[in-house]
């Protein structure tokens, strides 16, 4: 299974975490695991190419299945935007998947 924590500081969406491979299908063919993958590259894509944000810290694992993408407690209504899009994709992955994938929410100061 797959666990998707929401980091937040105070109201505002500060970073996600994702660990562990779903199961749903074995490695190169598992579509729920390429799906939050992909939204999870878009993010920091959009973080740091789109929106030019330069405090993005990302640290990715593929073989144990984890990435963390964390830019803090930023206020920008585009960054604010970005991270409400991508989050409602991945609870709408979640949500069609879930024996594979769980969401969870976590408060976190901005030095996380």
């Amino acid at each position: 299974m797959t666990e998707i924590r929401i980091l937040r500081c105070g109201d505002i969406i500060c970073g996600i975490e994702i660990s562990g491979h779903s199961g749903y299908a074995g490695y190169g063919k598992d579509i729920v695991c390429a799906a939050l993958s992909t939204l999870a590259q878009t993010l920091e894509i959009g973080l740091t190419d789109v929106l030019d944000i330069d405090n993005v810290v990302s640290t990715k694992d593929p073989v144990s299945g984890y990435a963390r993408i964390f830019w803090g407690n930023n206020d920008s209504s585009r960054i604010n935007d970005l991270a409400k899009t991508i989050v409602a994709a991945l609870v709408s992955i979640s949500k069609s998947y879930p024996a594979y994938t769980k969401i969870v929410e976590v408060y976190v100061n901005e030095n996380f």
